[in-house]
């Protein structure tokens, strides 16, 4: 039996990148040594194994990517270093191997030769769950009440009651969630993580459906999509819609020539429509919150970012004593700072600067990354991760982080699918080059 070794060692890479991707996102393990240790471990695999693998050092998109990462890495060595405390250099080691993941995915998966199989993994991994998902919704509506055992984790301090076939229990029965019905979430931290993570599987199955005419990507969209609908997430669910609402309009606008050469205006454009629809949605959601009339607007009070900016102004701004922020480890009213809004959350922890680094991020990966691909025709699969890439950045901004692992993932999938213009863009200047030397060897008149 001949083994293809090729194949192994990307198998045994993909398994290792998306074990450390899980391990922050999942709630098996409940002690900080057992996590520690996976993580380390399988870090020291991808790093030791994968030493000799071709980088991407020459790719101008993934250089590009990479300054701004580690600007933002520097910003939070300086924010620690203001706001000096063993906790905070506990954070600021935790945010250094979330970094080093997308830097392995960057300099690691070179993006000429990689197999799509890492961008069908996360299909897969979408698809387990979900069906594990519906069919013990299913039983819990009915009445089953899986068996659980009462837990304290270190990891995840609200979680007390944890089931192996579910998860977080919190979630399962009425009271636990939204007016009374149960919200699925799986083994995730919370039913909004969780919808966050089938986002990618939803929009990227349903793109290789689109392209490869398989019927089995289409069912994969179809059960993710269904358990996103069960996670009860308004978010999601908004953010999922707003970016189907911008493709919509990038397929409309490539019919128009004018606005096709000018993708970034169109970009912006479809971006601003599908915000003022989210708005929208918001402001009913939270009228109807506060009437309280109907079960199904009582599980929470949903403010937009703007609406809050404009009753609580001074917890967006940074101190201007306080430049480089509160610091990775802040505390408020005696427990970490977390905010609903996760662009809250960074411009309060690093201040002036990091505000400054996410803005040209988002700014960035929109101008070169999402709006060229989504105009780009004939269509290929990174227009449905542009897509998943928009979704995520929007639930970032309001109750997400945009240093998790999956949003990371998306991040380096998007910058190495980018090789079409990369080639055109080295041919470019190789043809600029050539000129050149011809200048130079053509004999004087």
């Amino acid at each position: 039996m001949c083994i293809n070794k090729f194949k192994l060692r990307e198998n045994v890479f993909i398994t290792s990148i998306f074990v450390i991707i899980l391990e922050y996102q999942l709630s098996f393990v409940h002690t900080f040594l057992f996590d520690r240790i996976i993580k380390i471990v399988f870090i020291a695999i991808l790093i030791i194994f994968f030493k000799n693998i071709r980088d991407n050092k020459k790719n101008i998109y993934i250089q590009r990517v990479t300054k701004i990462y580690l600007a933002i890495f520097f910003v939070m060595i300086v924010s620690t270093v203001a706001n000096l405390s063993v906790l905070s250099v506990s954070f600021l080691i935790r945010y250094s191997l979330l970094l080093l993941i997308v830097f392995i995915l960057l300099y690691k998966v070179h993006p000429y030769y990689f197999s799509d199989r890492i961008i069908k993994f996360v299909i897969l991994i979408g698809v387990a769950f979900s069906l594990s998902s519906i069919v013990l919704w299913i039983l819990v509506f009915l009445g089953f009440e899986p068996h659980y055992f009462n837990i304290s984790s270190e990891r995840f301090t609200r979680i007390d009651k944890f089931s192996y076939l579910w998860g977080d229990l919190h979630y399962a029965f009425s009271g636990g969630g939204i007016g009374g019905f149960t919200r699925v979430c799986s083994f995730f931290e919370t039913p909004n993580r969780y919808g966050n993570f089938l986002i990618f599987p939803i929009f990227v199955s349903y793109g290789y459906f689109v392209l490869k005419r398989r019927f089995i990507y289409l069912i994969a969209c179809v059960l993710c999509s269904v358990v996103m609908f069960l996670t009860l997430s308004l978010t999601i669910f908004l953010v999922v819609m707003a970016a189907i609402l911008l493709s919509i309009f990038f397929t409309m606008v490539c019919k128009i020539k004018e606005f096709k050469m000018v993708p970034n205006l169109a970009g912006f454009g479809g971006l601003i429509l599908a915000l003022i629809l989210m708005i929208c949605i918001f402001e009913f959601y939270q009228i109807q919150y506060e009437k309280g009339d109907s079960p199904v607007f009582r599980g929470g009070e949903y403010k937009t970012l703007f609406r809050a900016f404009s009753q609580q102004k001074e917890a967006f701004i940074p101190k201007i004593e306080r430049p480089f922020g509160e610091g990775l480890a802040y505390m408020k009213n005696g427990k970490l700072y977390t905010s609903q809004y996760g662009f809250v959350r960074w411009v309060v922890l690093l201040g002036y600067p990091g505000l400054i680094c996410f803005i040209i991020f988002i700014t960035y990966m929109f101008q070169v990354h999402v709006f060229p691909a989504l105009i780009h025709r004939p269509l290929r699969i990174e227009y449905y991760v542009a897509l998943a890439f928009f979704a995520q950045t929007i639930s970032g901004i309001e109750e997400g982080s945009w240093l998790s692992t999956n949003y990371l993932f998306t991040t380096a999938i998007l910058v190495l699918l980018k090789k079409y213009e990369f080639k055109e863009r080295k041919r470019f200047h190789c043809v600029r080059r050539l000129e050149r030397v011809k200048m130079k060897m053509r004999p004087p008149y």
